[in-house]
């Protein structure tokens, strides 16, 4: 469920978008959003979303030829001495596209998309709504994901 969450944050990651009205030579999304970025922080209708130690070393790798790799991790116990140890658990790889600020992300047949709220140097974040049906009414669902570059 946890990669399957960090898919979805991976496509609204990629559904971000931002617009340059001048020719001030500044970087366009395209350009800033490649390299790697670390998960660092997570709301749901903007309530703060507490992550473990271990999705905090979540990544999302964007690559110029237009491929994202995400990778997610989780705690493994150590029976000898109950230390936690977080190992990666999922690699992931999908296609991404920018289109202003929205990012689109495609894994097989899936197709997921994302509004970017802040693209910068140093902090990509990601907002995306979907309908959550919990069997008696459907509502609609905000989550945001902020990550920091490494």
């Amino acid at each position: 469920m946890k990669a399957l969450k960090f898919l979805v944050a991976l496509t609204v990651l990629l559904s971000f978008s931002c617009s340059s009205d001048d020719d001030s030579g500044a970087p366009s999304n395209n350009e800033l959003i490649l390299g790697k970025w670390q998960w660092t922080a997570s709301t749901s209708d903007g309530t703060p979303v507490e992550l473990d130690e271990c999705e905090l070393q979540d990544t999302l790798e964007f690559k110029a030829d237009g491929e994202v790799t995400s990778v997610s991790h989780n705690g493994v116990i150590s029976i000898e001495d109950g230390t936690l140890e977080c190992v990666a658990s999922a690699t992931v790889d999908a296609e991404y596209t920018i289109d202003g600020n929205v990012i689109t992300v495609e894994i097989g047949t899936s197709s997921n998309e994302g509004t970017i709220v802040t693209l910068n140097a140093t902090t990509l974040t990601v907002s995306y709504t979907y309908e959550d049906n919990d069997g008696d009414e459907v509502t609609t669902v905000v989550d945001t994901d902020t990550y920091t570059k490494i």
